[in-house]
């Protein structure tokens, strides 16, 4: 096992080959978490949350499998049984969101990326992130094909919500947070104003990312959570805390 020195060591020969200025790294070893960062993030600063981004998909991902355990197994019906009306091809099913093999498109695009830079603190509405994401759907034959895409997961949070009857964010936070005691793990729901968070930085964005940075530029929904939070997350979800065998296996 690498020693926290040789692992810090290690952290900061990555800063050059990852282009950033800070690295942040949590271990459990037989339960026991630490720790360890290098660059930018001081030792004070590691216990600080984060927004966790596409990390988040994993708690949307075990929230369907959750619902697979308590309302049967859905995940190879098409999206379409439950959403009639949707613009997605009509055989794509629960699983290929999944797995990204649905053929669906993406919106992170330049356009995306300048508008985001442009106007951090004005995200489009969600029909039109919808709209420009999926515009270029499908990409191949439902099956045939992997490409990563957010609005295949801002379409299972639909999902969720219409399935559980309850919002995405307190789903998760019932059936995921709450039962392995993840206490520093909340949804993004407001720009950090108080600068609370971890701080990053972005030079195409003038002043202080976290203050101007709105979470309506992510359709899939994202947590703000710290490693350790995300250290336990993961230790539970794999060692059966919070879904059976066979949904780990279909995982």
């Amino acid at each position: 096992m690498t020693n926290p020195t040789d692992l810090t060591r290690l952290l900061e020969g990555a800063l050059k080959d990852l282009n950033c200025s800070g690295a942040l790294c949590g271990l459990n070893i037989n339960g026991k978490l630490s720790t360890h960062s290098a660059g930018s993030i001081s030792k004070e600063e590691q216990n600080k949350a984060f927004y966790i981004y596409s990390i988040s998909k994993t708690f949307t991902a075990t929230a369907v499998l959750l619902l697979c355990e308590t309302k049967g197994d859905f995940l190879d019906k098409p999206f379409s049984y439950f959403f009639p009306n949707t613009t997605i091809p009509p055989l794509v099913t629960v699983r290929q969101l999944l797995n990204h093999t649905g053929g669906l498109s993406d919106y992170f695009s330049k356009e995306y990326q300048q508008a985001v830079s442009s106007y951090p603190e004005k995200p489009w509405p969600y029909e039109q992130l919808m709209k420009v994401g999926l515009q270029h759907t499908p990409l191949f034959e439902a099956g045939q094909g992997w490409s990563y895409s957010n609005p295949g997961y801002g379409l299972l949070k639909e999902l969720i919500e219409k399935i559980s009857g309850q919002d995405y964010y307190a789903f998760i936070e019932q059936n995921i947070l709450i039962p392995i005691g993840l206490k520093e793990t909340r949804p993004f729901l407001e720009a950090d104003q108080e600068l609370q968070l971890l701080a990053g930085n972005d030079p195409s964005i003038e002043g202080d990312f976290r203050e101007r940075y709105s979470p309506g530029w992510i359709i899939t929904g994202c947590f703000i959570s710290t490693v350790c939070d995300v250290l336990k997350f993961y230790h539970g979800l794999f060692s059966g805390k919070l879904l059976n065998s066979a949904s780990l296996q279909q995982m």
